[in-house]
């Protein structure tokens, strides 16, 4: 069963992927995509066409790398994760966001290639994360490459460059197994097999949920420089089991079940108004998901969780799903919102049964 809600192309989506097995959906603001039970890709598409001028159709060229297993979709572009181990990306290629210099007509060529990545011997990419202009991916070695704007350090290489190219991220992950990545709009967080997470980029409102790194070359603060560092999490000895990262906040699952979230707050997308909205976790300060009864106590029995912009959903052991942070339009699952602005500031069950288009399938991932 599929269910959309909020504003955007998810009319379109229920169009074009209604009565198909939909296992993962990507969404980027007018676009997206929709993997497909078969190892197809359906497009989101707003009114029939592309947010990026001219035309573009990936289908052959991921047919010929077997089908897809994985999808990510960025604001300027999208990147599927193949059968073959082979990652190819189509869209608009910003700032090196597709894992090539970009060219003079970058900004109106829509183009379809595979991401010029050198993978170790029996190497294959797992998955792939898009921020707004840069892209990570995933080995089934734990190895992480990086590329693409890179000016708020968001791809974790020690420095402030723009990355054209695939890097291998090494430093605080060089002798570490990375098991999962997750893309904010200028900052990234990636999880290792030991329970650990780091993070790098923007640290805007604290989102690195760390202390302030120093600023990068006279730059005004915010800007971090460091590689991966490692996420200020002392308050609980519980290992990071998910993470995920909305645009300026990020969202840690850890062990015991409970949730850790670190950024801005101003639509109380963290679930918790005694940080404050405006600020939020200022300073890498480090603060729980509050249970929705207003108890003041912490949220637990979380599985897994999602964030986009300044919303966040957590999924529940008993299947429920939670949602808080900007509901303006509705993209929360919440018809009657219940604080100014349609804002949510504590998780709240999703009613599902109202305003759904259901469809066959499974939603792995949106």
């Amino acid at each position: 069963m599929l269910f959309a809600f909020g504003r955007g192309p998810l009319e379109y989506l229920v169009q074009e992927v209604g009565g198909k097995q939909v296992v993962q959906i990507a969404l980027a603001g007018e676009y997206g995509v929709a993997l497909l039970n078969n190892g197809t890709v359906a497009h989101v598409i707003p009114r029939g066409e592309l947010p990026w001028p001219g035309v573009c159709d990936p289908s052959a060229a991921l047919k010929a790398e077997g089908g897809v297993v994985s999808i990510a979709a960025g604001a300027h572009h999208a990147i599927a994760v193949c059968q073959s181990g082979k990652t190819l990306t189509w869209g608009l290629n910003w700032r090196g966001c597709m894992g090539k210099p970009p060219t003079d007509d970058h900004l109106v060529k829509v183009e379809v290639f595979k991401i010029p990545v050198e993978l170790p011997l029996r190497a294959c990419v797992v998955a792939a994360a898009t921020g707004d202009s840069f892209s990570m991916l995933l080995l089934n070695s734990g190895r992480v490459f990086t590329f693409g704007s890179n000016h708020n350090g968001e791809c974790g290489l020690g420095h402030c460059d723009q990355q054209f190219k695939p890097a291998l991220v090494g430093g605080a992950l060089e002798n570490r197994r990375v098991v999962h990545i997750a893309a904010g709009a200028h900052h990234s967080i990636v999880l290792t097999n030991d329970g650990f997470a780091f993070s790098s980029g923007y640290r805007f409102r604290g989102a690195l949920g760390r202390d302030p790194a120093p600023t990068y070359d006279g730059k005004k603060p915010g800007f971090d420089s460091n590689r991966y560092a490692l996420v200020n999490i002392e308050y609980t000895k519980a290992r990071v089991v998910d993470a995920a990262c909305g645009d300026f906040h990020s969202l840690f699952v850890l062990e015991d079940g409970s949730v850790a979230a670190a950024g801005c707050n101003n639509h109380g997308q963290l679930g918790n108004p005694r940080c404050g909205l405006k600020y939020g976790s200022n300073n890498g300060q480090i603060v729980p998901v509050l249970n929705p009864d207003g108890s003041g106590s912490n949220l637990t029995g979380v599985v897994a969780a999602t964030a986009a912009g300044h919303g966040s959903m957590v999924v529940m052991s008993d299947g429920r799903i939670l949602s808080f942070g900007d509901n303006e339009d509705g993209q929360l699952g919440h018809v009657i919102p219940d604080q100014s602005r349609g804002d949510v500031l504590l998780p709240r069950a999703i009613d599902v049964p109202l305003h759904f288009v259901p469809a066959n399938g499974v939603l792995g991932h949106a």
